[in-house]
């Protein structure tokens, strides 16, 4: 493919590249290890004495085993060394446009003296497709088999042609069973040797032979016609059993395979695993993993239907080291804000922040850091412990986020910013990313329009942490030209979809443009911009869509920006032959993630207490009365506002501002009644606060608050009174920050303004 790269100019400075986008640590997986040819997965370490468990008629005895090529007995295997010939008991059909032949592979999957692999290949021409089929000889299969393999190919062909595995105990009459299939592989997507790892449990005791069969790919799922052009090589081909396993060396956090080798006819399994997750499984074959460093007992209970158990426990089974914790910070927001590029949070609402470091630390500390945006100086910060932590941010705009994580074994430090903001414009970009599209080998531009089948475009954004009103998107277009008029008139469309299963689901909102009105920039000054009609909110992940494509010819070019393909953090999807495919599963693997220049408008519902720390409660005498609470809402609150009692109301109207008073009112106590309680909910119509209000004859005194608004003049960062007076302004925690007749705040973000006896909250940016 050639890629043509455009630097971002037009669009804020954040978005130039600003540092390079860190690859995550490969996780290391035990008890999944393939033959010692094969090198895609890991090998667990094991003292193996090599002997395989037999079943005895009428006898119940617990053993088990674990699963793992280094921990299992070969029973039946081919390397296809021994002749220039298929081996002995093996067959093909004698097709003429698919041919299967014995071959060297040009890359070897274990040395030099692998002189040749099963090999077919399909005739290049689509109209020469053609179904053929490889087969073994005959084997006899042990109780808890494996079938493992080498399979060599590209992923890339798959819309040409496929690879499938059966099993057949008599000769593939009727009893025909997949175990594998090429369609199911992702990941790298170049040509190389795939590890097979399928179970032959279901043929215990029985005689069964393998095919191998070369067939239609995804372009042919219809007709079913047959494969063409691409190839694989096979070898490697090996059928094992469980050995018996001494004990066992793994890593934390490596997966184990556990497999019953018990006597009997079991029906039921009591698994325990002292230290692992689970600590408990009454499946057969379960999976465990542990976190902490130790020696583990594992115990296994059989019974069976008559109630006879046997008890297996090996002391000290599982020996488990640990390593010295990585540092990571996953955040529940996971979009960023444009103009800097820093997670997009919402201010005065709890964001959850998640320790994701690897190596299982067993300390975590928090820090949260505010200086001030203009100046650099300090204003404020919390310490926070724990590997789940929520956090409030009570000033807009930046805050640094340190988290240092720890273990026996060390610890490891990382930090990031984050950007409180009520609204404004979302993204998937990361620091370091760059604008592109790249040609399609001439079969289009990507994203654009293509003779691919792909017709749609996706950009999917995570949960917000309040719910999020989409005003809009704009698109970012490479190019927009097209020589037929009927094409210029085309509609390309911007939608707002929700989320089902990871993939766009319904379709909420929508505009378009003809392709003539869009605005292509080849240096990213303009954008397009789509604004929803409806301006819908949502409280859950989403996808903005992009499509018109389908109907455009090869005399149009139509084209937006995505960010140059990185080493992870895909968001981009695209409609692919009938349905949606992520991009980083389609394209060759390496740096194949991406997220598209779709960049949504949006606005946070946020609502709570005027002044931080005050607590979502009033109390009332017996006497009833009225009282007031000082309520935030970004987007107003709704008339009138719900109560649980028709004895408690609420009597003021909304303001029309982000501040308001609540004027809360309640009946005097009936007689013989001691005390009730009901709530107050006042909503934006997507966010509620709940306010819980108690009478009782115990409550107090009650306090009468001037309800009176004072009227403040605010300029940028400053706030004045209107009459000229004095003013003092707090953080909204009530920290007393200046007084005088202007005040300038330290930063950004919501303060409480008070002058003459008056106070307001004020948003100063």
């Amino acid at each position: 493919m050639n890629s043509i790269n455009r630097l971002i100019a037009g669009l804020p400075m954040a978005l130039i590249a600003v540092g390079a986008v860190a690859e995550l640590p490969v996780m290391r997986v035990a008890g999944r290890s393939a033959e010692k040819k094969v090198i895609e997965q890991p090998a667990i370490k094991v003292l193996a004495k090599k002997s395989v468990a037999l079943n005895a008629e009428g006898e119940v005895k617990s053993s088990f085993s674990v699963r793992g090529a280094d921990a299992e007995e070969a029973v039946w295997s081919e390397d296809f060394e021994a002749a220039a010939t298929l081996p002995e008991g093996w067959s093909c059909d004698p097709t003429t446009k698919v041919v299967w032949s014995m071959k060297k592979p040009s890359t070897s999957y274990s040395d030099a003296a692998n002189a040749r692999s099963l090999y077919v290949e399909g005739d290049y021409r689509a109209f020469n497709r053609e179904i053929s089929s490889a087969t073994s000889a005959a084997f006899e299969v042990p109780d808890e088999a494996m079938l493992r393999a080498a399979i060599y190919y590209s992923i890339n062909y798959d819309d040409e042609c496929r690879l499938i595995i059966t099993a057949s105990a008599d000769d593939f009459e009727e009893d025909v069973t997949e175990i594998w299939n090429s369609k199911e592989s992702d990941g790298d997507r170049t040509a190389h040797w795939h590890a097979v790892e399928a179970s032959l449990a279901q043929y215990a005791g029985k005689t069964i032979r393998l095919r191998f069969t070369y067939t239609w790919g995804a372009g042919d799922e219809m007709f079913k016609t047959g494969g063409y052009m691409g190839y694989f090589y096979i070898d490697g081909v090996t059928v094992t059993a469980p050995g018996a396993v001494d004990s066992l060396d793994v890593m934390t956090g490596e997966t184990i395979d556990f497999v019953d080798t018990s006597k009997g006819d079991i029906a039921v399994w009591e698994w325990s695993f002292p230290g692992a997750t689970p600590a408990v499984s009454t499946e057969k074959n379960p999976t465990v993993y542990y976190t902490a460093d130790g020696t583990y007992d594992v115990s296994l209970t059989v019974t069976d239907a008559n109630g006879n158990s046997s008890t297996s426990t090996r002391t000290g089974f599982v020996t488990v080291t640990g390593f010295a914790p990585t540092a990571k910070i996953q955040i529940a927001d996971g979009f960023r804000y444009l103009s800097t590029l820093c997670p997009m949070v919402a201010p005065l609402t709890e964001v959850t922040f998640i320790d994701a470091s690897e190596g299982y630390p067993t300390s975590h500390s928090w820090e949260f850091v505010k200086y001030n945006d203009v100046t650099g100086d300090f204003v404020t910060s919390e310490s926070l412990e724990g590997a789940e932590v929520k956090k409030g941010f009570e000033y807009q705009h930046q805050w640094d986020v340190d988290l240092e994580v720890s273990n026996q074994h060390g610890s490891s430090h990382t930090s990031t910013t984050v950007s409180a903001e009520y609204s404004g414009a979302a993204t998937n970009l990361r620091p370091g990313d760059y604008a592109t599209t790249f040609d399609l080998e001439g079969s289009g531009t990507f994203p654009g329009n293509n003779k691919m089948k792909i017709t749609m475009f996706a950009e999917k954004f995570s949960k917000p942490s309040t719910p999020l009103m989409v005003e809009g998107a704009t698109v970012y277009f490479a190019t927009a030209n097209s020589e037929e008029l009927a094409d210029q008139i085309a509609n390309i469309g911007v939608h707002l979809y929700t989320s089902e299963n990871g993939l766009p689901g319904q379709r909420i909102d929508s505009w378009w443009w003809e392709l003539v009105e869009l605005d292509p920039s080849s240096d990213l000054s303009t954008g397009t911009w789509f604004p929803f009609t409806d301006m819908p909110v949502v409280n859950d992940e989403f996808f903005i869509v992009v499509d018109g494509f389908a109907d455009l010819y090869s005399d149009t070019d139509l084209s937006f920006y995505m960010a140059n393909f990185r080493g992870e953090g895909n968001t981009a999807f695209m409609y692919k032959d009938g349905k949606w495919v992520d991009v980083s599963t389609y394209f060759p693997a390496g740096k194949n993630h991406t997220s598209y220049m779709i960049i949504p408008t949006v606005h946070h519902s946020v609502m709570g207490p005027a002044v931080a720390g005050t607590q979502p409660r009033l109390e009332f005498d017996g006497k009833g009365g009225s009282k007031e609470f000082q309520l935030f809402s970004y987007f107003g609150y709704n008339a009138p506002v719900e109560t649980g009692a028709d004895w408690c109301r609420v009597t003021n109207e909304p303001n029309g501002y982000t501040v308001d008073t609540l004027v809360i009112e309640c009946d005097p106590l009936p007689e013989g009644v001691t005390s009730r309680e009901t709530t107050v909910t006042p909503t934006d119509g997507y966010s509620v606060y709940p306010i819980t209000v108690r009478q009782s004859n115990s409550s107090g005194v009650e306090v009468v608050t001037d309800d009176s608004a004072a009227a403040f003049v605010v300029n940028g960062l400053e706030v004045s009174a209107a009459d000229g007076g004095e003013v003092t302004l707090y953080t909204v925690q009530g920290v007393r920050l200046a007084s005088g007749e202007t005040v300038t705040a330290p930063a950004a973000g919501m303060y409480i303004a008070v002058t003459g006896g008056q106070a307001a909250k004020v948003m100063l940016k």
